[in-house]
């Protein structure tokens, strides 16, 4: 009688401890899908959509469908530019950048990103030296035709230079698209998905064939 009933009691601790186990990789499992669905939206329209429910709901069934769904950035665009909601005019998609000569067709999708298009064309440099003394990175301002030295931390512009590009290449940066450099080498940008796919797109662009820009960079 003994022994049964301590068989009984080694059953039901075994049975526990497999239930409790299996709890805790579920809960594991969810929390890790919690943490890569949050990576799919920046923090700025996260913030956004804490006071509007409209934004928050077409944000949410963008974000399925990314987790479902293998998206180029500009098959992406071209989805949220037929949205019917005026809030998709708010959305935008973020890209990793290099310096090379890559544009935005084809990049692969980091997260949706807010970029209202009234926004005048940013850079964010999170690094320090980004100018002159540093990584000679120059920059054309929102409002003028001659170049400036990056500085830190976030300035309006319209196009992006850097001394070891040479002359006749430049980085635009589009009204609504915020490019955000976290080292000297590479980069992420923000722009807006419906001004994208009418055109409208961040871009390398030949200076040398635009009459209002600088040929070359500042040295």
């Amino acid at each position: 009688m003994l022994k049964s009933k301590i068989v009984g009691l080694l059953v039901a601790v075994l049975f526990l401890f497999v239930l409790v186990l299996t709890l805790s990789v579920k809960s594991t499992e969810a929390q890790q899908d919690s943490d890569s669905n949050s990576k799919l939206v920046c923090e700025e329209l996260k913030n956004e959509m804490e006071d509007d429910k409209e934004l928050a709901e077409l944000v949410t069934r963008y974000e399925k469908l990314l987790r479902e769904q293998s998206l180029s950035a500009d098959e992406l665009a071209k989805l949220i530019a037929e949205d019917e909601s005026e809030k998709a005019e708010l959305l935008g998609i973020q890209i990793t950048h290099d310096t090379t000569d890559s544009d935005v067709e084809g990049a692969t999708v980091l997260s949706l990103c807010y970029a209202p298009v009234w926004r005048p064309g940013r850079v964010v440099w999170n690094f320090s030296n980004p100018g002159q003394y540093g990584a000679k990175y120059s920059v054309k301002p929102e409002t003028s035709s001659s170049l400036i030295w990056a500085n830190p931390t976030i300035q309006e512009i319209d196009g992006i230079y850097r001394s070891s590009w040479g002359s006749c290449n430049a980085y635009k940066v589009v009204n609504g698209s915020t490019a955000t450099f976290h080292s000297a080498e590479s980069w992420e940008v923000c722009y807006n998905a419906t001004a994208c796919a009418a055109g409208a797109c961040p871009k390398w662009v030949n200076p040398c064939s635009m009459s209002d820009w600088p040929n070359s960079p500042l040295n």
